[in-house]
C-alpha cells in the first residue's frame, strides 16, 4: 500500500478519537482497517489511550467549580440580553423604515399643496428635502456633537505632554 493511505488512516484514526468523521471517510477507514494490520493496531492504541484519559479522575477546588459555573451562567445570561438588543434594533430599523416611506408620501402631498396655495412652484420642492432630511441632519448633528473626541478616548489632557 502507498504510504500516503497509511497516513490518511492514521490522521483519520486520530480525528476520530476526537470528533465525528463523514461516512465516506469512515467506510474508506474500515476498509483500510480490514486489510492494514499496523493501521488497526494503532486504532487498538488509540482507543485505549482515549479510554485511559476519560478514567482519570480530576479533583478540584469547589469554589474554581461554582466559579466557573456562575461565569458560564453569566455568559449566557449577556448573550441572551445582547441578542434581545439585536432583536429591538432590528425591530426599530423595520419600523423606521416602514414610517418613511408611509410618511414620505404624505409630506409630498403636503408639500405639493403648500406650493399650489401660495403660487410658487420650487417651494414645494424646497420644503420636502427640508423636512425630508432635517431629522437625519439632526441626529448625525446630536451624534457628532455628543461623540467624545479622539484626544479624550487616548487619554491626552492638556498641558500634559
Amino acid at each position: 500500500m502507498p504510504q500516503n493511505a497509511h497516513e490518511r488512516a492514521r490522521g483519520l484514526i486520530d480525528t476520530l478519537c476526537i470528533e465525528e468523521v463523514p461516512r465516506g471517510e469512515l467506510a474508506w477507514l474500515n476498509s483500510h482497517l480490514e486489510t492494514c494490520g499496523s493501521c488497526a493496531e494503532h486504532l487498538a492504541k488509540a482507543e485505549r489511550i482515549v479510554k485511559a484519559l476519560r478514567s482519570v479522575r480530576i479533583k478540584t477546588e469547589e469554589t474554581l467549580v461554582r466559579r466557573t459555573q456562575l461565569n458560564v451562567r453569566l455568559h449566557a445570561c449577556q448573550m441572551r440580553e445582547h441578542l434581545d438588543q439585536v432583536r429591538l434594533l432590528w425591530t426599530s430599523c423595520v419600523m423606521s423604515l416602514a414610517m418613511t416611506v408611509v410618511t414620505t408620501w404624505f409630506l409630498w402631498q403636503a408639500s405639493e399643496w403648500l406650493a399650489r396655495w401660495w403660487g410658487q412652484g420650487w417651494l414645494w420642492q424646497f420644503a420636502f428635502l427640508t423636512f425630508g432630511f432635517l431629522p437625519s441632519v439632526a441626529a448625525i448633528t446630536t451624534w457628532v456633537w455628543q461623540r467624545p473626541s479622539f484626544a479624550d478616548h487616548v487619554g491626552f489632557k492638556e498641558g500634559v505632554e
